[in-house]
């Protein structure tokens, strides 16, 4: 991931890469004391180097504690730096409104640790298109972690970076475990093998599953309708829009005008009854979901739409239905 975050140095050097700069820009002179001074050390060690200040702090301890110069005044430092010493810079966003703001001058948003589980937030720098740095909670185990970052990749961006914050068990002791850490790398560079393939030719294969509805009429039996299309750039689309179609088809077997009764001889029942139980016997059917011309699944099912609406007279006694699929398993007619 970090040899696509804009301006990094030193990204084939097989250093470690750092994170550094003021908790907080306080003014718009030490900033770039501490920026020139660390650059100067990265650059001469071969360290990568993000350059990283909060313009805001929104999780002061105290009321009355600094909380920044303003927000523009503290981007545009950010900005300032940037384009002084070409290198990136990091700040932290509270709010998805900050997101977009902030996106206009740094390369990394970050998200604090204690709003790491913020969907709306995570959503929200994921759409600036900038690469994501996701603090863990301390609140949270290593591998709970991996649903922070779906969110932001369900939301079209997959440049995401994790820091390791550690665990609180309360009395302000943090912990860090190398677990956790080693948990979060080792999902993360599946992450970035994922991302890469997309720019060396490899096909990367993904399962999804996607459910519809389809309400079959008597018209549409033993005839084929399309569901929805897929399509190469867009994925599924409506069964209108440009693409391969998926489709389906429903064939009946036409057995329900005989019903067998208890003692396995056929019966019609009669449809004239004057009065009695209204029943639909449901109709055996073959339903085949076809793709390119061949049969993609296929299943056989009963369908109580399809059946013939009988009555049963009031002679019938000791109906029993079939559990699993509602259809008339057994009945006794009585004579008159």
């Amino acid at each position: 991931m970090i040899k696509f975050i804009p301006n990094i140095k030193h990204s084939d050097s097989g250093n470690f890469f750092l994170i550094a700069g003021p908790c907080i820009i306080e003014n718009d002179k030490n900033p770039f004391e501490i920026a020139e001074k660390i650059i100067g050390i990265t650059d001469r060690l071969k360290i990568p180097y993000i350059f990283k200040a909060s313009y805001r702090k929104a999780n002061r301890s105290k009321l009355q504690s600094f909380t920044g110069i303003g927000d523009r005044e503290g981007l545009e430092i950010l900005k300032a730096i940037r384009d002084t010493y070409h290198v990136p810079v990091l700040t932290d966003i509270h709010t998805p409104e900050e997101a977009v703001l902030a996106a206009e001058y740094a390369d990394i948003l970050q998200i604090p640790a204690f709003l790491c589980r913020q969907t709306e937030l995570l959503t929200a720098a994921a759409a600036t298109g900038k690469v994501v740095n996701i603090k863990k909670g301390q609140f949270l185990s290593a591998d709970a972690m991996k649903f922070a970052v779906e969110k932001v990749r369900q939301s079209g961006n997959d440049r995401i970076m994790l820091t390791e914050r550690g665990n609180m068990f309360g009395y302000q002791e943090v912990n860090y475990s190398e677990g956790a850490l080693r948990f979060m790398h080792d999902e993360l560079k599946a992450l970035e093998e994922e991302y890469l393939r997309l720019f060396t030719g490899v096909v990367v294969k993904s399962n999804f599953t996607f459910s519809f509805t389809h309400l079959p009429t008597t018209e549409s039996i033993g005839k084929t309708l399309s569901l929805f299309r897929l399509s190469k750039n867009t994925g599924i689309v409506e069964a209108g829009g440009a693409g391969e179609p998926v489709s389906i088809m429903i064939e009946t077997s036409g057995n329900t005008a005989t019903v067998l009764d208890i003692n396995g001889s056929s019966e019609l029942i009669s449809n004239t009854a004057p009065h009695g139980l209204f029943y639909r016997i449901p109709e055996e059917a073959e339903i085949k979901i076809l793709f390119r011309g061949n049969t993609a699944a296929q299943l056989q099912t009963p369908i109580s739409q399809f059946g013939l609406v009988s009555v049963l007279p009031t002679s019938v006694s000791n109906v029993e239905f079939d559990g699993s699929t509602g259809g008339l398993k057994s009945l006794k007619l009585e004579a008159e």
